[in-house]
């Protein structure tokens, strides 16, 4: 996982569901040869992760916490204490996020909504 307090910040919102961001993987350093770390868009030798990734939400967001946790340690111990506090803030306010978007995304459908008349697709 990275360690920028942006880059953290965006996997969380991908791992939450509350981002229709696409997920990037990166290879890892040449000490790790069969690891894969992830990343956004543009990291160096990014590739695009595609498939159903709601199995792995809960991994997702498990994982993305605990490298929250561990950059606000170190960003407090270089001294940095307002990012560490931002970094542990939202490391708390991801499993809550997650439940969040698990009931948005369980609105009325789109032909209830609308009478049966066609719509944009959107769900309310």
């Amino acid at each position: 996982m990275p360690s920028d307090e942006k880059t953290l910040a965006a996997i969380g919102a991908i791992a939450t569901g509350e981002s229709s961001a696409r997920l990037y993987v990166a290879p890892a350093p040449p000490d790790q040869p069969k690891r894969l770390h992830l990343c956004v868009r543009g990291a160096p030798g990014a590739v695009r992760v595609t498939g159903f990734l709601e199995a792995y939400r809960d991994l997702l967001v498990r994982q993305t916490q605990a490298a929250m946790r561990r950059a606000a340690t170190e960003y407090q111990k270089a001294g940095d204490a307002e990012v560490a506090g931002r970094l542990r803030s939202m490391a708390g306010a991801l499993p809550a996020a997650r439940r969040a978007a698990d009931k948005k995304s369980k609105g009325r459908s789109v032909r209830t909504v609308s009478g049966g008349l066609p719509t944009l697709g959107h769900r309310h």
